[in-house]
């Protein structure tokens, strides 16, 4: 009831410690609230452990017991909270939305730094090619970032000299996607201006829908 009352949406409540890790994994929650006793018995602690490396969702400890050695072991799991019966529904709101902001910011981090590693390994990739490699080398580049990002088409696209139109090429396609290559041939650069001081400062473009692209 305190949940729903501070707006939050209750997908579902386990009793059991199996219970918890299938629900978790069916219902795959943005957050988990776990009472340290399930099913009368101190496994909370476990089915906590289980969820979080096997689904990445952060766990919130619920517990009646402010027993240190008990707390060390919830400790060791690396929760997210732990809130200590009874508590008020500010302390249940603040520990909810400090733990959701806090797993968004490791996650996010973990997120820049795989997608560093990966331009560096590319970066040294290029760096070790001989020049008769470099095409196929630009289409496993694409191919890696294309892979990692979820997307399934990477180009790339190079000014011409007399910096007023862009052209395609190289084009990475996942399976099954048709190529667009031959239509990206020749654009108006104008079409990018809109980019133009965001790439000249080696930032990415980040757009959420086509209908935000040029023409």
């Amino acid at each position: 009831d305190s949940l729903h009352r501070l707006g939050y949406q209750v997908p579902a409540i386990a009793a059991s410690k199996a219970e918890a890790i299938q629900q978790a994994e069916q219902s795959q929650p943005d957050l988990i609230i776990m009472d340290i006793v399930l099913d009368s018995e101190i496994d909370g602690i476990e089915a906590a452990e289980i969820i979080r490396n096997r689904f990445d969702i952060p766990i919130v400890y619920l517990s009646a017991y402010d027993d240190e050695a008990l707390i060390q072991r919830a400790s060791s799991t690396e929760p997210f909270g732990y809130l200590l019966k009874p508590f008020s529904n500010q302390e249940l709101y603040a520990t909810i939305e400090i733990a959701l902001h806090k797993h968004a910011a490791e996650k996010a981090l973990r997120y820049r730094l795989k997608f560093e590693h990966l331009l560096s390994e590319i970066s040294t990739m290029f760096m070790q090619v001989s020049g008769s490699q470099l095409d196929v080398h630009i289409i496993d580049g694409l191919r890696k970032i294309s892979t990692f990002l979820g997307a399934d088409r990477s180009f790339v696209f190079l000014i011409s000299e007399d910096q007023r139109s862009v052209r395609n090429t190289h084009e990475w396609c996942a399976e099954g996607i048709v190529s667009q290559r031959d239509d990206f041939q020749r654009v108006p650069i104008d079409d990018f201006s809109r980019f133009a001081e965001q790439l000249q400062r080696l930032e990415i473009v980040s757009v959420q829908h086509t209908s935000d692209l040029p023409p």
